[in-house]
């Protein structure tokens, strides 16, 4: 395992991050309110394990792997 520091707002060194935020941004989090972080977080394990099982049913390859977080 090799730890690669990028520099500070780089999104094109750190895609796969900025990726997977721009996801949330658009597929969580759009028409959502939370009251608390346990509210937030509540949900978003709640759609977290909707949009895993998506991705099984959809890509069967990806879910084969334990651990992984959607995208």
């Amino acid at each position: 395992v090799k730890v690669i520091i990028c520099r500070p707002r780089d999104p094109e060194a750190k895609g796969l991050v900025e990726r997977a935020h721009d996801h949330l941004e658009r597929s969580f989090l759009p028409g959502r309110r939370f009251g608390s972080p346990a509210d937030f977080n509540s949900q978003l394990s709640a759609w977290l394990a909707t949009a895993n099982r998506l991705m099984a049913v959809q890509n069967p390859a990806r879910a084969a792997r334990p651990g992984r977080c959607y995208p």
